[in-house]
């Protein structure tokens, strides 16, 4: 019987990202240290302790709770806006593009530069759409004119 090669798959994360998620954890594990240290200050002693375990916990949870707020709003707030900002770029206004603010997460704003370019890509191959066709069109139209006029050979019409 032979044995099959498993294949270990790489999932790829964004160090954008994944700078992100680790600036959230360190915050998180300073938060813990900070209240820690308030408890140690408390001089936790064995009639204490249920109080400045619930002081510790209710701590770590409003902290934990602004790191979430915060960090949502840096990360996911901002797709909304850009969300109407494509719908205007879809509509037909072309010359748009995306910006973010300065406090956005650094992950969004390299997203933000990646559909800038593509949108510049796609604004170059409009405007060269664009001029074919009216190259086209006008070829089509000088050829009808000739036709019309009569300047044109039977051999020069089938050419």
């Amino acid at each position: 019987m032979e044995k099959k090669k498993v294949r270990r798959q790489r999932y790829y994360i964004a160090k954008e990202l994944r700078f992100s998620i680790a600036l959230m954890v360190l915050w998180s594990f300073l938060a813990v240290g900070l209240l820690m240290l308030l408890a140690k200050e408390f001089k936790t002693d064995t009639e204490n302790g249920l109080l400045s375990f619930i002081i510790v916990l209710a701590g770590y949870a409003i902290i934990c709770f602004i790191l979430t707020m915060v960090f949502s709003h840096r990360l996911i707030g901002p797709f909304e806006r850009l969300k109407m900002e494509l719908k205007l770029i879809r509509k037909g206004d072309f010359g748009r593009r995306l910006s973010v603010r300065k406090n956005d997460d650094i992950y969004i704003r390299s997203f933000i530069e990646e559909v800038n370019m593509l949108l510049d890509e796609m604004e170059n191959l409009r405007k060269f759409n664009l001029d074919l066709k009216k190259r086209i069109d006008q070829e089509f139209l000088d050829i009808i004119s000739a036709i019309d006029e009569g300047r044109l050979t039977k051999e020069q019409q089938k050419d």
